[in-house]
């Protein structure tokens, strides 16, 4: 029997400096700085993952300096 986990971040966009960190840590390459801006001036970092290929290794949320990922 196969067992896979899927994963889902959430970004928490009001904590994100948009720093990368969580772009170079996620083995999939899910991450990417948004285009946006968020109200304190920063490009908050984007999650898409529409193949469902995120195994929650948590690289990403390990890494993020700012406690911005979930």
């Amino acid at each position: 029997m196969e067992r896979t986990l899927r994963g889902r971040v959430v970004i928490l966009e009001e904590y994100c400096k948009g720093c990368a960190c969580c772009t170079q840590a996620c083995p999939q390459e899910l991450l990417r700085i948004g285009s946006h801006i968020n109200p304190y001036g920063c490009s908050p970092a984007v999650f898409s993952d529409e193949k469902g290929a995120c195994r929650a290794c948590l690289h990403c949320a390990r890494l993020c300096p700012d406690g911005a990922i979930e």
